[in-house]
């Protein structure tokens, strides 16, 4: 009996880690007043998108090949017909205080909720195709609403 409620308890702690670390789907957590959604495996050369939720302030934090994009610049994201231009700051990620506001961010929302894939292009040229595959489920309709 003691085994296999242990082995209940590895096998409960061990799936959620999983379903996160799955590299073609979208997942979210909620954390000390965070919530974020991301797409891609974590790691020294790991693609990844994350969008971070903090009430209505919303931070986009991107790597490609384990590389962030270089501080202060124009980052593009391509999703279908929308292509979007957005900055980002010294440590590279984009910060908006009220996300909810800004119809570039809403337009980038609802294309990262409906797409197939999302690419994501630095200044110079490196790029990933990061998919969209269960982001409609996963993200919220409303983009940080508070």
């Amino acid at each position: 009996m003691i085994r296999s409620l242990a082995a209940f308890a590895l096998l409960a702690t061990t799936l959620p880690s999983a379903a996160l670390a799955l590299p073609d789907r979208w997942s979210s957590g909620f954390n000390q007043g965070i919530l974020e959604y991301s797409v891609g495996p974590f790691g020294p050369e790991a693609s990844n998108l994350i969008l971070s939720c903090k009430g209505s302030e919303l931070d986009i934090a991107v790597a490609i090949g384990g590389v962030a994009p270089p501080s202060n610049s124009l980052i593009t994201y391509k999703v279908g017909r929308l292509t979007e231009t957005i900055r980002v700051g010294k440590d590279g990620w984009a910060r908006f205080r009220n996300a909810y506001r800004e119809p570039q961010i809403q337009r980038l929302w609802a294309a990262f909720r409906s797409g197939a894939t999302a690419t994501v292009i630095y200044p110079g040229g490196a790029s990933h195709a990061f998919p969209l595959r269960d982001s409609g489920k996963v993200m919220s309709a409303s983009v940080c609403a508070p």
